[in-house]
């Protein structure tokens, strides 16, 4: 199984990708924090509006290239968790795929990113908003806060303003359970776990658990991602006109 992790920014997609893979023991590829990586290269920061202006130019050049990676690697791949926007082309016949989108009201994600210390991002998230709105309609003409729009290129649509971290790792195990991609043991170990799971979350911390998943080899880091796309995409980068992004990328090999 392959399972696609998105969600409106705030809402927590991060954090349930890397609690499926360390409960699921798959692997996590963080292809989204390419361009955390990328805007840093570019001397951007990780927050706010730094963060928007990067995505934006990287957008342009990188963005059609990091969707077709998505696809290459949830064509080729087995039992992966996906943390990423860019599923939205990827969604046609592929039996071993389930998707899931996380919805949040705006401000349960302002409290959340304010307990996740990303003060900058509660700042500008209604800009960041209105950046991720014009982007997927360029290139996908959909309304990506259009619950109808979602629906129809994510299997499930998850909806967490109340709901606890647990409580959606069990939505989705019955639902993986109900798609035959778990078995009813594993499912009955799963939810026996997750509540401690969350506990232990939030006692060590985000950065906790990539070591955890770094030690069991289940994280593919984005440095090793953008080495990968360098393969995989060498005419495609070397088409990118702004020299700028073009000899960035190429630095990964």
């Amino acid at each position: 199984m392959n399972i696609v992790i998105s969600g409106w920014p705030g809402a927590g997609s991060t954090t349930l990708a890397i609690l499926l893979s360390y409960s699921l023991k798959i692997r996590l590829f963080r292809g989204s924090n390419t361009f955390r990586l990328l805007g840093q290269k570019l001397n951007y920061g990780d927050q706010g509006t730094d963060r928007i202006n990067a995505d934006k130019i990287l957008e342009d050049h990188y963005g059609r290239i990091y969707d077709k990676y998505n696809v290459h690697v949830l064509e080729k791949y087995d039992n992966i968790v996906m943390e990423t926007d860019y599923h939205v082309a990827s969604k046609k016949n592929n039996s071993k795929l389930v998707s899931y989108f996380l919805l949040c009201d705006f401000d349960a994600r302002i409290k959340r990113l304010g307990i996740d210390s990303r003060d900058k991002d509660t700042l500008v998230l209604k800009e960041r908003e209105n950046t991720l709105r014009e982007k997927y309609k360029s290139l996908f003409n959909i309304d990506w806060f259009n619950h109808e729009h979602i629906k129809q290129q994510y299997d499930c649509l998850i909806d967490n303003s109340e709901l606890a971290i647990y409580e959606e790792l069990n939505i989705i195990y019955l639902d993986l359970l109900k798609r035959g991609f778990i078995d009813v043991n594993q499912y009955s170990n799963l939810i026996n776990q997750s509540k401690s799971l969350e506990d232990m979350f939030w006692e060590k911390g985000k950065e906790y658990f990539f070591i955890l998943l770094s030690n069991e080899k289940l994280i593919v880091e984005a440095e090793e991602i953008l080495k990968d796309i360098n393969i995989k995409f060498k005419k495609e980068i070397n088409r990118i006109k702004n020299k700028t992004i073009k000899n960035l990328l190429l630095q990964f090999q």
